[in-house]
């Protein structure tokens, strides 16, 4: 979401918030905020994020608009703010159906922050990896998260995995970045999904996150559909 620009003197209007998108600990959760409501930007501590709440609300209102009365679900991208307060914020938005986290460590902040509906939109791959976030799972009483996989791999590391997963087969439509590129390997997937109890299929993900940057909305239309026509 877009912010309005924050005036020189943090006032009832502006908030400074204190980014929480890492993993946390005892000393990160004792460390003095950067800032407070009234301290003038030159003072405020770096790094920090400031936020004109008003405009926040008011973009989060207008999307609330543009989407209700539609089959919907809105879940934001906290790599765009990577902090847990925004993000509960928009979780309290009525067309607001949880977040997601491009990365392990922003889930890690999301899930100590008390956010409970996670999808992590990037294929995570690594023992690693898999450990810390199912560790961050039973640390804050979660049982299950969603998911994207591209790969056999990817699948097989869930499925051995503590915890249950809900997973989106990834399908590669525009970006060649990531995401299968036939209907064979999305059944391949969805086959070996079903090899493990602790896994559910529950749908695809098609990102074409050059679109947004489109600014022509005939052609931005254009490029959706064909990232509509690719998935079917």
């Amino acid at each position: 979401m877009l912010s309005k620009v924050v005036p020189p003197v943090l006032g009832v209007g502006a908030l400074c918030l204190w980014c929480q998108a890492r993993r946390r600990s005892a000393v990160w959760d004792n460390r003095i905020p950067p800032g407070v409501k009234g301290d003038r930007l030159r003072d405020v501590d770096t790094p920090a994020l400031c936020v004109d709440v008003a405009g926040m609300r008011e973009n989060m209102r207008r999307l609330e608009e543009m989407v209700e009365g539609r089959a919907v679900n809105v879940r934001p991208i906290v790599k765009a703010h990577k902090c847990s307060e925004i993000a509960k914020l928009q979780c309290g938005s009525k067309v607001v159906n949880g977040v997601c986290c491009a990365k392990v460590c922003e889930a890690e902040a999301m899930m100590h922050a008390g956010i409970t509906d996670i999808y992590l939109s990037n294929e995570i791959i690594g023992e690693k990896k898999i450990r810390r976030l199912t560790d961050a799972m039973k640390r804050n009483g979660i049982a299950k998260i969603r998911a994207a996989v591209d790969s056999v791999e990817g699948v097989r590391q869930y499925g051995g995995a503590e915890g249950q997963f809900d997973l989106l087969i990834e399908i590669s439509c525009g970006q060649q970045r990531c995401g299968v590129v036939t209907v064979t390997e999305a059944v391949e997937l969805a086959r070996e999904i079903e090899n493990h109890p602790n896994l559910k299929l529950v749908g695809v993900q098609a990102y074409q996150g050059a679109a947004q940057h489109i600014r022509s909305k005939n052609a931005m239309r254009d490029e959706i559909e064909k990232v509509v026509e690719i998935t079917k």
